[in-house]
């Protein structure tokens, strides 16, 4: 009865809103004026489907009629209109492709939309030629585009294009560029290159370079690629390039790259930055030292800044000293008398070699300034105790020598033969021939030297130790002709300046020069040296006799592209932020650009914000409606919010309040802060103010602001409309969101019956699950026609009623033949498979859950169908195939294995050992280590094997647990199961160092009983059985720790149990000493305490002693005995744990011919037969059976044996033929 009700009242509502609908297209055929036409339009707009506007012939008609007239006034008004049609039909296309919303077949209703939109472009073309709707027709045909997802047609771009010329129309240039970015064919003339679009709006920017011509887009994706590039290079995120470094911010890149990247660069700009960098922040000028000399101080760019870095780092250049080519360039700076830098420079000098010390000093003698070589050569008179100085300055103006040498390399003369050179050498060069002689020849070959043609190379070393008072215009000769002849030792040089004197200065003090200068001369290319200085050595020093100055070598050059221009031009431009608001604000229309001028709105908004007053210039040009209007158009446009803004609305709240509810609205959807009016339900009951106000709260509650004015019982008025079914669906859904305000009541069932799904959604989600809501929900979900979010949400309320109430229905397994895909409303179905009583109804249950097991589906969904999973007896080998496929993915791992630790055995068994290699492999990246040990260890227990391959995986783990000093237990649990059923994995750890590992992690583990015991139990198992295991072990951990560590506890002696089964080696060990102790007096002691605490300790000792040194040790100290009558306390103790530990000993000790004959010595056999098989436990043991054997099989003493038992007790002679017979 229920269904048909809601059934009933479903209809009566559609029927209501057809009948009235139809009512209002009837007054639309009613002939009217314009403004009563606007007025109905408007309000049928508020609540009719956009689609029954395009469909009804009257509205388009007189649309078109007001359009066509081209009415500027009437069209100014009609475009808004539109436009509020438009933001109506973008609602409508996204109810439609809302899943949760759907109930039947998808249908594209944005095609419905398509031709109508391009009607209304169309007819609207021509109105971009008229200035006062230019910028509401651009808002309004983006608009219509958008909604009909249709491109700019060719006569749209070209009026578009046409629009943007001219000052005033600049505001306008991006939206009708966004217009012509809609364009599906190639546009010219789009100014692409305007850097101001290309970083202002970079995203309108892309969409143009898709429409551009080929040619042209390479170009921008080049110059997008470069200035890419430059912004890594910013942001030190790639490495500095040479070639763009002018395009760089300096500032931000002296720390990625050396320094000598920006002062060997070719741009000034790019120096000038660096140094005024350096400078400010005081930089250690060493590791670009020599370019700073080289370049930086003569470089007029940069050389106030360079001088004055070198200047305040002079000091520091002492230690180490300066090589002498720098000193060379650090004398050459300008100085004041008396100066910081000249004292400087002086302490560089003197912190030098002597050489260049001497070197230096005499380089001031040829300064310009006359108190540089006075104080010098006082300098010099002291250091090197010379009375005087030859005067540098006298060397005449023009070396004749150079110049003789230039005129000849004018006129080539007749080569002379070399030979001739070689003869005049020898005559110099003899001790035999007087000194005159020797000058003469000197002469003649000083003049072949003069002559570059005359090739006398070969003999020009042999020049360089001749003397310079005996030979001078030779060796002047050869200082021109040889560039390769220098001084570097300073007694040679100290000689030359004493050697001259008035007659031989005029050829002397030519070498002296080059000696001094050497590091700054240019060589010319035949190796020929003319005292050709730099050119900036001229404006401090006096250098006479030379042949010419050079320009030093420039800096390094870049290599220029062809887009360097435009890529400057980018680089440069800044988006700066405009102030808009002045005095003559309004009269520059900036109320009619803000439509469609996005970032006047935003420069509005921080203009406001920046300046008090810059508000209060807003308010006082326009009334305060029109005030609010146009700062809600600049938020929209901005899109973000405002704090004045938002100060302004909370003002005009209570004067205007529908201007300030929309204003506050946005705010608060861009992240603003404003406060609801403390009447805001008065607001909402106000027909006037409803929607408005209802829009406000919702906002407010989608943006989790705090929303508490909100009473209820003020309301009471609208919630009975509801139930009447007379408020608009917008209206209903606003006000059953406020329901998520107040806890759970019964109040939300009367929403929860509503005729629309999302008002019906919210009633679900707010009603309290009880017996009432559950059969509405049930109902619900169970229509088909309903839609997915209504269903989704009343199958949710029926769920929270199921967890602690059993099903008002055993037939909801209907509800799982018809839903299929990802919706959410499966989502619900898979939460309420997670009730037992519900899952046993569902005989599809698995099937269903397996459909959403696939790595396709999306996450919320696999995640909640691994929930229904836990604790699961699933029985179904497709889910553990499934499981297996998720189990490496890394968001649903942890899920999985929470899924595989509570799975039954039985189903366990449809996993195979690749399932331990998944998991294994989901260590990589960060599971919880932890649950997947606890599922290996369930699916060993399960039977499911381990595969040897995964075991280096658990080793690598372990030994990272080491290196990180953490403990796992779960891992020392499973370890021993995998060695347990695999000796191959045992192989394995061995090879990866597994003894070492182990004792690594006893070192630290002593103080802790549980980590201990968890080490040695692991160590236990590896080495059980496995012989190359036990010997490893054995070498890894040495002798004296397995000393240490021995203690007779249940753990430790079961770890010796078996480190020593079957391995002769290591029992032999027991007895090997070190100091004075061993393992075998340990054992023994332990034996020999009053209380053992387990027969582990006898089971220990029966083990060893199949070591003969062993034996013989026990022999040794009469041990036997003492097993003997330890044998028999038990015995008459009934402790037969402990008796068969020892029998087990006796076993051992006749199995060997010695230790038989050692128990004849030490007891009588039949005495100690008879009185054990007095005991029927003992008889029944299997070890006393093999002792029994044992013994008989002994020929010697079972004679003796044999005869006590036929003389004294033949029954119990009987019963041990029984026993061998039986073992036997």
């Amino acid at each position: 009865m229920l269904i048909l009700k809601i059934l009933k009242l479903i209809i009566l509502f559609f029927f209501f809103l057809i009948r009235k609908s139809y009512a209002r297209l009837k007054f639309f055929k009613i002939k009217m004026n314009f403004e009563t036409f606007v007025f109905k339009l408007l309000d049928f707009l508020d609540d009719a489907m956009p689609e029954i506007v395009i469909r009804e012939k009257a509205i388009m008609q007189r649309i078109f009629q007001i359009i066509r007239h081209e009415d500027t006034k009437q069209n100014k008004i009609l475009l808004p209109i539109l436009r509020k049609w438009c933001r109506c039909a973008a609602v409508r296309i996204s109810i439609e492709r809302d899943k949760r919303l759907s109930i039947g077949p998808y249908s594209d209703i944005q095609k419905s939309f398509a031709p109508i939109c391009q009607m209304f472009v169309d007819k609207l073309i021509p109105f971009f030629k008229n200035p006062k709707l230019l910028p509401l027709v651009i808002e309004t045909v983006s608009d219509l585009l958008t909604i009909g997802n249709i491109p700019a047609s060719p006569a749209l771009v070209d009026i578009a294009m046409n629009s943007m010329t001219g000052k005033e129309r600049k505001p306008l240039v991006i939206p009708l560029l966004n217009i012509v970015s809609k364009a599906n064919f190639k546009v010219d003339g789009l100014p692409l290159l305007d850097p101001m679009i290309a970083k202002g709006f970079p995203e309108l920017h892309q969409k143009l370079s898709l429409i551009a011509p080929d040619d042209f887009k390479e170009q921008i994706t080049k110059i997008n690629r470069i200035v890419s590039k430059i912004d890594k290079i910013n942001n030190c995120e790639d490495e500095v390039d040479r070639d763009f470094l002018e395009f760089c911010d300096v500032s931000k890149l002296v720390t990625c790259s050396p320094p000598d990247v920006f002062v060997t660069h070719p741009n000034p700009q790019v120096r000038k930055t660096f140094y005024k960098y350096a400078l400010e922040k005081k930089l250690d000028i060493h590791p670009f030292l020599e370019s700073l000399l080289h370049h930086g101080i003569f470089d007029p760019e940069v050389k106030e800044y360079a001088l004055a870095l070198l200047s305040m780092k002079l000091p520091t250049l002492i230690e180490p000293p300066l090589p002498d080519q720098l000193l060379a360039y650090v004398q050459c700076i300008p100085m004041e008398k008396n100066g910081a830098i000249f004292n400087a420079i002086v302490d560089i000098i003197e912190g030098t070699d002597n050489f260049t010390y001497i070197c230096s000093c005499i380089r001031f003698l040829y300064h310009k300034e006359d108190w540089v070589r006075d104080t010098i050569k006082k300098v010099l008179q002291a250091t090197l105790q010379v009375s005087t100085f030859p005067d540098v300055l006298k060397q005449p103006q023009n070396d004749f020598y150079v110049e003789k040498f230039m005129k000849n390399l004018k006129k080539q003369s007749p080569v002379t033969e070399s030979q001739i050179a070689n003869n005049l050498l020898e005559i110099i060069l003899s001790p035999e021939q007087p000194l005159d002689i020797k000058q003469v020849s000197s002469k003649s070959l000083a003049e072949m030297l003069l002559d570059p043609y005359c090739d006398v190379r070969s003999i020009l070393p042999s020049l360089y130790t001749l003397s310079y008072e005996d030979f001078p215009e030779l060796m002047h000769a050869l200082a021109i002709r040889d560039g390769n002849f220098k001084i570097n030792d300073h007694k040679k040089l100290f000689h030359l300046v004493q050697t001259i004197n008035d007659k031989n200065a005029l050829h002397l003090l030519p070498i002296l020069t080059r000696a001094v200068f050497a590091s700054l001369l240019y060589v010319e290319s035949d190796g020929a040296n003319l005292l050709r200085i730099p050119l900036f050595l001229e404006d401090q020093f006096i250098i006479k006799g030379s042949g010419g100055v050079y320009r030093p070598s420039s800096y390094q050059p870049v290599k220029e592209f062809p887009l360097s221009k435009i890529v400057k031009e980018w680089i440069d431009t800044k988006i700066i932020q405009n102030r808009p608001i002045n005095d003559i604000f309004f009269k520059h229309k900036f109320y009619k650009f803000i439509v469609c001028n996005k970032r006047l709105g935003s420069d509005i908004l921080t203009h406001i914000d920046a300046e008090d007053s810059a508000a209060a210039k807003l308010a006082t040009s326009c009334p305060p409606k029109k005030f609010l209007t146009f700062l809600l158009l600049s938020v929209l446009d901005a899109k973000r919010a405002s704090t004045a803004a938002s100060s302004i609305c909370e003002k005009y709240m209570n004067e205007m309040p529908m201007g300030a509810m929309k204003l506050a609205q946005v705010l608060i959807e861009y992240g603003g802060e404003c406060k609801l009016p403390e009447n805001i339900c008065e607001y909402i009951v106000d027909p006037k103010y409803c929607r408005t106000a209802l829009s406000l709260v919702v906002t407010a509650m989608r943006f989790k602001k705090e929303v508490n004015n909100i009473d209820f019982e003020k309301l009471e008025t609208l919630i009975k409309y509801l139930e009447e079914e007379r408020l608009p669906i917008n209206v209903k859904r606003q006000l059953s969101a406020l329901l998520l305000l107040k806890e759970k009541s019964d109040l939300s069932l009367k929403f929860a019956e509503s005729s629309d799904a999302i008002t019906k959604s919210f009633g679900f989600h707010t009603a309290i699950p009880n017996s009432e809501s559950a059969a509405l929900a049930l109902s619900v979900a169970s229509q088909e026609t309903e839609a997915i979010c209504a269903r989704a949400a009343a199958l949710e309320l029926f769920t929270d009623y199921c967890r602690t109430n059993p099903p008002p229905s055993d037939n909801l397994a209907a509800l799982y033949h018809t839903s299929t895909g990802e919706t959410i409303f499966s989502l619900q179905l898979l939460k309420m498979l997670q009730i037992p009583s519900i899952r046993a109804q569902v005989s599809k249950a698995n099937e269903f859950i397996l459909s959403f097991l696939d790595s396709k589906c999306p996450p919320l969904y696999v995640n909640c169908a691994l929930q229904c999973l836990l604790g699961i007896d699933f029985d179904d080998a497709k889910i553990a195939v499934a499981l297996s496929e998720l189990l490496p993915i890394k968001q649903y791992t942890d899920n999985v294995l929470q899924v595989l630790a509570t799975t039954p055995d039985k189903s366990l068994n449809y996993f195979t050992s690749d399932i331990h290699q998944i998991i294994c492999s989901t260590f990589a990246y960060d599971c919880d280590l932890n649950l997947a040990f606890v599922c290996i260890n369930h699916l060993l227990l399960a039977g499911i094997p381990f595969p040897s391959c995964s075991v280096k995986i658990l080793i690598n783990l372990y030994q990272s647990f080491l290196e990180a000093s953490c403990c796992s237990s779960a891992l020392h649990t499973i370890l021993p199961q995998i060695f347990n059923a695999s000796t191959d994995a045992k192989e394995i750890a061995l090879e990866n160092g597994f003894p070492d590992l182990l004792y690594s992690e006893l070192t630290v583990s002593r103080e802790n009983k549980v980590h201990f015991n968890c080490v040695i139990l692991t160590a236990a198992e590896f080495v059980f059985g496995f012989k190359e295991g036990q010997l490893a072990l054995v070498k890894s951990w040495q002798l004296d720790t397995l000393i240490d560590i021995f203690q007779p506890t249940s753990e430790v002696l079961h770890f010796f149990l078996c480190l020593t089964s079957r391995n002769v080696e290591i029992e032999t060990m027991y007895a090997t000493e070190i100091g004075t102790g061993s393992l075998l007096k340990l054992l023994l002691e332990a034996f020999n305490s009053v209380h053992i605490q387990t027969p582990q300790v006898i089971q220990l000792l029966a083990c060893i002693l199949h070591s003969d040194v062993i034996r013989r040790v026990i022999y040794r100290k009469k041990k036997v005995k003492t097993f003997v009558s330890r044998l028999f306390k038990y015995v008459s103790m009934k402790n037969w744990k402990f008796a068969e530990s020892l029998i087990r000993l006796f076993a051992v000790l006749t199995f060997y011919s010695d230790g038989i004959d050692n128990l004849l010595d030490s007891t009588h056999i039949a005495e100690m037969l008879e009185i054990l098989m007095e005991n029927d436990e003992i008889i029944q043991m299997d070890i006393f059976r093999i002792l029994a054997t044992n013994i008989k099989g002994h020929t010697r003493t079972w004679a003796g044996v044999q005869q006590s038992f036929k003389k004294h007790n033949k029954q119990l002679y009987e019963v041990f033929m029984e026993i061998v017979a039986d073992q036997d």
